[in-house]
């Protein structure tokens, strides 16, 4: 029907390791979509980093100059958003 929000959150992917120093890699989940935007915030809601990514592919993510603590990266696709936290150590 109509007025459905494309918000059905999907389960986890995989992050790996959690915690890490920075360098990590997420299992990007398979979509209909072409390319799915990947978003990183701090604990305090500041976005730091915007990635996209083809669907179906593991990727990894270097963050260089990224302080210690815990972040969320949100996966966005046409129909889904996926969120998950991880630590910086």
């Amino acid at each position: 029907g109509g007025g459905c929000l494309p918000t059905t959150l999907a389960g986890e992917f995989n992050l790996y390791p959690n915690p890490n120093n920075g360098m990590f890699t997420i299992d990007v989940p398979n979509a209909n979509d072409q390319s799915l935007n990947i978003d990183i915030y701090s604990v305090l809601g500041k976005h730091v980093r915007s990635i996209q990514s083809k669907p179906g592919v593991a990727l990894p993510i270097q963050l260089d100059d990224f302080t210690k603590g815990t972040y969320m990266i949100q996966i966005r696709g046409n129909d889904f958003i996926m969120n998950q936290n991880f630590v910086v150590e």
